[in-house]
């Protein structure tokens, strides 16, 4: 079996969804098969490494995106069949947000004589329910006409593909794994490298300084929650963005600033996971978020707003809470509740990690992942 992957992110370091990648292509490779993965631009020489470990093909699809990063989504459509011809995968795996470009690619492809090849559609992006007119006119259900599969990475999102008109055995979902970590560093070298007490409380941000973060929501409620907790605490907010300089202003303006501390991105965010005492995690839109499932899988507690997979990934007041979008005093109010009992914090980070075994371990997504990929290869056309 030759699978040929595309994948629109361009990856800038070896993070969760990277590492997915290297372990399904190390998986195909333990069976005999092969995977190709298409990008949009260069690979981080550590990525381009650990794939290249895992046999993995990588090819670089120029001007699917341009120098800013910004997609070109009908760029795809050229680009692709190219790749299409030049391989000649048995299956293909689009992990794209464009469902237009990739249906034309889809029915460009069958007319040039690569019609054999199944097709399978990852809806890696939050999806929301329809209305009744988007239901019935629904760029995912004119992808059912030439996609043999749907891929979701969440609950939600699967139910959501149903309503738009896809036939419940044609959606399976493989929930976003991770591997397990064991820091290598002593505990304690957080707070050694920032200068803090070791009696001092760790809050962990992560993810990119953009607005569907809301890493400014995160600053305010962090300055409500110093009001009410006794003891030293410290905000560290790992990544980078075009928000970075506003929300270190924001913090000079809360008065929060010397105890907030933006580590820019890091290559070591799961060992400072490991430092952490507490995730908060406020974005708009998420679907199978990795940074609650490494902070799940490092025994820490998380509070964060209800957006894609999280109420699928915490078992509010069991693992965490997890709170309505815009309801700030109960963001906060659950921050102060954690951070002032630590057999709490304890007793939700022993069943974080347990629920991350269950659900969301990287080999269990990957042996799921292949069968999939078996199944469509071996089915009836749908």
């Amino acid at each position: 079996m030759k699978i040929l992957f595309f994948c629109n992110l361009v990856p800038n370091k070896l993070g969760a969804y990277e590492r997915w990648l290297v372990t399904f292509g190390q998986y195909l490779r333990d069976k005999g098969d092969e995977f190709v993965v298409a990008f949009p631009g260069e690979l981080h020489s550590d990525v381009a490494r650990d794939l290249e470990a895992a046999q993995v093909t990588c090819v670089s699809m120029d001007g699917w995106t341009d120098a800013e990063g910004r997609e070109h989504a009908w760029a795809f459509v050229g680009l692709a069949l190219r790749h299409l011809r030049r391989f000649r995968p048995d299956l293909v795996v689009v992990n794209f947000g464009n469902e237009c470009p990739s249906a034309v690619t889809a029915l460009l492809a069958s007319f040039s004589g690569l019609h054999d090849v199944k097709w399978i559609w990852q809806q890696h992006q939050q999806v929301c329910d329809p209305s009744s007119v988007t239901a019935r006119f629904s760029a995912i259900r004119a992808l059912g006409w030439l996609f043999k599969h749907f891929i979701a990475v969440y609950d939600g999102g699967r139910a959501s593909l149903l309503k738009r008109g896809l036939s419940p055995s044609r959606v399976d979902v493989v929930y976003n794994g991770i591997q397990d970590h064991r820091s290598e560093k002593s505990k304690g070298w957080l707070k050694a490298e920032l200068g803090l007490s070791p009696d001092t409380l760790v809050l962990a941000n992560t993810g990119w300084l953009i607005p569907r973060k809301r890493a400014a929501f995160v600053l305010e409620a962090y300055a409500r929650v110093q009001e009410r907790v006794a003891g030293p605490l410290a905000l560290v907010i790992v990544g980078d963005g075009p928000l970075a300089e506003s929300l270190k202003r924001l913090a000079r303006e809360l008065g929060v600033s010397d105890s907030v501390y933006f580590l820019g991105l890091r290559n070591d965010v799961r060992d400072i996971l490991s430092e952490a005492d507490l995730l908060v995690h406020a974005a708009l839109a998420e679907t199978c978020t990795y940074v609650i499932s490494e902070a799940m899988c490092a025994r820490v507690p998380s509070v964060v707003t209800d957006a894609g997979a999280s109420r699928e990934q915490i078992v509010s007041g069991e693992t965490g809470y997890v709170v309505a979008q815009d309801d700030a005093d109960a963001f906060v109010d659950n921050v102060v509740q954690v951070l002032s009992d630590a057999s709490l914090r304890t007793a939700m980070g022993l069943a974080a990690r347990q629920r991350w075994e269950q659900r969301y371990t990287i080999d269990r997504a990957a042996e799921t992942y292949y069968d999939i990929c078996r199944r469509v290869l071996a089915g009836p056309a749908a």
